[in-house]
């Protein structure tokens, strides 16, 4: 008798201790995979800053006149790279998800972000675009959105960054 209540007593530390595992393996493998999408948003907004840091002739506006303006809360951003193509950055809707996308010259735009990223807002702030204003052309990039690396998971960002034109403005 003494050893059937010994075993269950065992079973049951037993049972409460490999719980405890899984739950925290299983929290582990939520915060990798949310610090893999953070990585991915982190990557495509250092590399729209590159882009934006060598480029000129900013303005808020998807045409194509290139007249470099002021904007304040523009929800695109065009541009001449430094290769002196036109590039814009906009949000679409893909899928039922709003990604960030680029889309250079003549080409078709493509996404920026993964597909878990789900981008609420993205807002351009130009200023500085003035010949004769004395500032050094500066664009800010503002982004709200969700990030979901599982369906469970949800995590609300708030990012932004302000990336100044690297040629010296003439």
């Amino acid at each position: 008798m003494e050893m059937i209540v010994s075993v269950g007593i065992f079973a049951m530390a037993i049972l409460i201790a490999l719980s405890s595992l899984f739950s925290i393996t299983d929290a582990q493998k939520k915060a990798v995979a949310l610090q893999n999408v953070l990585d991915n948003l982190r990557f495509s907004l250092e590399a729209m800053a590159k882009e934006i840091r060598t480029g000129s002739s900013y303005h808020c506006a998807p045409d194509i006149s290139l007249v470099p303006q002021d904007c304040a809360g523009g929800a695109s951003l065009t541009f001449l790279n430094a290769e002196g193509v036109t590039v814009t950055y906009f949000i679409q809707t893909n899928n039922s998800i709003n990604q960030i996308m680029k889309k250079t010259g003549a080409d078709a735009a493509r996404p920026v972000t993964a597909a878990n990223v789900n981008m609420e807002r993205m807002i351009f702030y130009v200023s500085g675009t003035g010949a004769s204003d004395q500032r050094q052309p500066r664009a800010t990039i503002v982004l709200e959105g969700l990030v979901s690396p599982t369906p469970r998971t949800q995590t609300r960002l708030n990012l932004e960054t302000s990336v100044s034109q690297r040629k010296l403005d003439s």
